[in-house]
């Protein structure tokens, strides 16, 4: 749902390594935004959403990597109150923006201090998992 406003503030803000959403082509120097289900909406006011978001990066840089996640660590958790105008691109042509759905994100929390998962390949990868709390503001 918000991965590319996550994966756009992470990239601003974290130098060195190559950002994508969902998926990554790269062996080395990446940072991805995934997204998981989370929790079910909000059974009151259906605008909420409860989703689960997952930052993972990876260096053979091993202290360009943990600087990097102790920095995305810093910038989301406990971030209020971010205002979202989220893009939904044309099916047929993916750079063609056909509307924007306004967002509030009221809270994103790390469910935990980054996580080192380990070294493969000389490569070191750290996961930074998280939980928002956000809302379609009122399209009318």
């Amino acid at each position: 749902m918000i991965q590319e406003p996550i994966m756009n503030l992470l990239r601003d803000n974290i130098p060195g390594l190559s950002w994508s959403i969902d998926y990554r082509t790269a062996s080395d120097n990446t940072g991805t935004v995934y997204s998981d289900s989370g929790e079910k909406p909000s059974t009151y006011d259906e605008q909420m959403r409860y989703p689960y978001y997952q930052i993972y990066l990876r260096s053979s840089n091993f202290e360009l990597v943990k600087n990097a996640s102790r920095q995305a660590y810093d910038l989301l958790h406990m971030k209020m109150n971010w205002e979202i105008d989220l893009p939904i691109y044309d099916s047929n042509n993916p750079d063609e923006v056909i509307e924007t759905l306004p967002y509030t994100v009221y809270l994103i929390e790390a469910l935990s201090e980054p996580i080192l998962v380990g070294v493969n390949d000389n490569v070191m990868e750290y996961s930074i998992n998280l939980k928002t709390t956000l809302r379609l503001n009122n399209l009318n």
